[in-house]
């Protein structure tokens, strides 16, 4: 009951605060300054970050894709207990907003990586995730009529990669 509580709460907080944003100009050459205050210090710390083209300009719920983005970067941290650089490129390709995350964590195995944005699955330990942040992010990218896709190998680490229509 109490756990049940908690998730409430956290999603509460978290990620209900920009139901029904509205849209508005994102020029992608600022995602990176304006990601910052959705990350922890040393998260941000970790991030290469590669913007392409960064004089594009998307229509966006904004804050809702930054928070989404800040879900794939912590998730990617968290996965690699050396520290090892993130990378997170964002690029705009064939009419598509494409925003990847690269970690060199343990990676994940085709069952576990096939799981990855179920409701409550999560692999971490008990008290240190919900499961619901990559399930949230899908969802924004399913309302953006888009996608979000999970490509990892034990021992290499993981990319997930957001993606939608650059004019959704």
């Amino acid at each position: 009951m109490d756990r049940c509580r908690n998730v409430l709460e956290k999603l509460g907080e978290n990620t209900t605060d920009n139901i029904g944003e509205n849209p508005r100009s994102l020029p992608i050459g600022e995602i990176p300054e304006q990601l910052k205050p959705f990350l922890s210090d040393a998260h941000y710390r970790r991030l290469d970050i590669e913007i392409e083209p960064a004089k594009a300009t998307l229509f966006v719920p904004a804050n809702t894709l930054l928070q989404s983005l800040a879900v794939l970067v912590k998730n990617a941290c968290e996965a690699d207990d050396q520290n090892q650089r993130i990378h997170l490129h964002v690029r705009l390709s064939d009419g598509k907003f494409l925003a990847s995350v690269q970690d060199h964590g343990s990676g994940m195995t085709p069952d576990v990586s096939t799981r990855a944005g179920e409701p409550f699955f999560t692999t971490k330990e008990t008290g240190k995730g919900m499961g619901l942040g990559l399930f949230l992010v899908r969802m924004f990218a399913e309302r953006m009529r888009g996608a979000l896709r999970v490509e990892s190998r034990p021992g290499y680490g993981s990319t997930v990669t957001l993606e939608f229509p650059a004019n959704a």
